[in-house]
């Protein structure tokens, strides 16, 4: 074999890969929504008593206090550097507005809750619902400075970053003194009253065109500074009656997300986020990271720093990478870098069914497939590359097609669809075993790349109705 060619296929797959690399941009924009743990500066705007636009409050950030509750760079900044995309503008910033909004718009809101009641204590605060009327605000002005087709291929390749929860425990259910939830609903009740109205939400984004979702479930709120200054834990141990509460939710959301990925939703996919667990093996093995203390906030007053969160000019911890906790309820920056990284290129025990790289990358990644595919025939001959080739024309089918497949696209297709909507698909069981017909010896990263690759396939086809029951 020519060792030119060789070499010119190898440079042909470096450069595919290289579209993954940290800092080169891999989606058009990124949309953020949630509460305090990824509010950029919204509240700042808004008469509302959680605020974060005083210091010590951005003391290592290159603005200064931004309204962002973290010494720093909160979640979704650090997993937007991985996606190569530059931290949104908040929403209600009235600089937010004409080029500025191309890049995605954060519309998260402290105190916000997935109930409209959850954080009303705090004052004005933008919720769930009221979150996904602001996307619809930023929509209509992107209407106006872009063709139809242009827009609706900048919301299906953009990334949707969805971060609650977290409000409707610590700042609703586990205050009966101020909500009645919690004389109302057992846990596992609210976990699915908070379920039916999330579920409600993230459909109606999808309605607006939106096509990839992160959707991270709640954290261990038993082990924040704030819990254990109740008292309610023996020293070195979290509040485990809180930790427990949240089991419903945090399972009930990962079933919800397979429910949305079964086709019910064409050309979307939805991806789980196991901040539980990410966060509890940071807390168990905090050496790991780099972190000392994992059970007091950095900036705070009373037990564990986290009976009053972080007050104005006072002075933090000066070893503020060594902590896991800033303040009384979230994480320094040195424990979001950690989040967001697992987030990104995490396992599928941290993201599932896979991480937010592959998501950003589902089109991209076909080129990537073909110059392997390519490859692999050059240098093994086309019979002992037979499998991954078909596997590859299979993926050329499942990329080449626009993943927005309406009933009407069906009914126009070769597949019938029976009158009363579409028909229904079972799930593809042999593409999941193929990563067993490989030797992979050391090579582990062949069955990881299979094991992925068959399940973008198999959720492809099933957006298709080309597998039934």
């Amino acid at each position: 074999m020519d060792r030119r060619i060789w070499w010119f296929t190898a440079v042909v797959v470096v450069a595919c890969w290289w579209k993954g690399v940290k800092g080169v941009a891999q989606a058009p924009a990124i949309w953020v929504m949630g509460d305090s743990l990824v509010d950029n500066g919204n509240n700042n705007f808004l008469r509302s008593m959680a605020k974060a636009n005083y210091y010590p409050y951005g003391i290592d950030y290159y603005r200064g206090p931004s309204g962002r509750f973290c010494n720093a760079r909160t979640f979704s900044d650090i997993l937007g550097d991985w996606l190569g995309i530059p931290a949104p503008p908040p929403f209600l910033d009235p600089t937010t507005a004409g080029n500025r909004i191309l890049g995605g718009v954060n519309y998260a809101s402290a105190a916000g809750g997935i109930l409209d009641e959850s954080g009303s204590h705090y004052g004005d605060r933008y919720t769930l619902s009221q979150q996904v009327v602001n996307f619809e605000t930023t929509l209509g002005q992107l209407r106006s400075m872009m063709s139809p087709g242009n827009l609706t291929q900048l919301l299906s390749n953009s990334i949707v970053v969805m971060v609650f929860g977290s409000n409707d425990y610590i700042n609703n259910y586990l205050m009966p003194n101020i909500y009645a939830s919690r004389r109302t609903y057992t846990p596992e009740a609210f976990a699915n009253t908070l379920l039916n109205r999330y579920a409600l939400q993230i459909h109606a984004l999808y309605s607006l065109g939106l096509r990839k979702f992160f959707i991270p479930g709640i954290g261990p709120l038993g082990c924040i500074p704030n819990q254990l200054a109740t008292g309610q834990a023996p020293a070195g141990r979290c509040v485990d009656s809180v930790n427990q509460m949240l089991g419903p939710f945090n399972e009930g959301l990962k079933k919800l997300i397979d429910r949305f990925n079964d086709g019910s939703h064409p050309g979307a996919i939805f991806v789980y986020g196991n901040t539980y667990g990410v966060f509890g093996d940071i807390l168990n093995n905090p050496a790991r990271y780099g972190f000392t203390v994992r059970d007091t906030a950095c900036c705070g007053v009373g037990r564990n720093q986290g009976q009053m969160t972080c007050l104005p000019l006072q002075t933090p911890c000066f070893n503020r990478d060594q902590y896991v906790f800033w303040d009384a309820f979230h994480p320094t920056q040195a424990a979001n870098a950690v989040l967001a990284q697992r987030a990104y290129s995490g396992s599928s025990t941290d993201c599932y069914p896979i991480n937010v790289q592959q998501l950003a990358q589902f089109r991209l990644s076909f080129f990537l497939f073909l110059c392997l595919s390519l490859l692999f025939v050059i240098r093994f001959g086309f019979s002992a590359s037979l499998p991954i080739s078909l596997l590859v024309l299979s993926f050329y089918y499942v990329m080449a097609v626009p993943g927005k497949r309406t009933a009407d696209d069906a009914a126009s297709s070769s597949v019938v669809v029976p009158i009363g909507g579409r028909r229904k698909c079972r799930r593809l069981d042999s593409l999941s075993v193929l990563p067993q017909y490989l030797n992979c010896g050391d090579c582990s990263w062949v069955c990881e790349f299979c094991g992925a690759f068959s399940w973008y396939v198999e959720r492809a086809l099933m957006d298709r109705c080309l597998i039934s029951e």
